[in-house]
């Protein structure tokens, strides 16, 4: 199953965004983020079923939580990729 990654600003949106997207039914995966992507954010992120995408950050918009960044995970042979998620 694809997967997607939500990043947020501070740990407060991603707190809020994991208790909105339970509320909503969508699976979600709390965890640190990776290395790979750094920078200002928070260090947590929610992974979330690729299909709920859509949903979930509408959803989040709407509950003032919109995530900093959305990826989806790309399985490779040398682990993870992060792609930039386009609606």
């Amino acid at each position: 199953m694809q997967k997607s990654l939500l990043t947020f600003a501070n740990t407060h949106f991603a707190i809020k965004a994991e208790t909105v997207l339970e509320a909503a039914g969508i699976v979600v995966a709390p965890m640190p983020l990776p290395v790979k992507l750094g920078g200002n954010l928070c260090g947590i992120c929610l992974r979330i079923p690729a299909a709920e995408t859509v949903v979930a950050v509408e959803r989040l918009e709407a509950a003032a939580a919109p995530p900093a960044d959305v990826y989806q995970i790309v399985e490779t042979a040398g682990g993870k990729e992060y792609v930039p998620w386009t609606s």
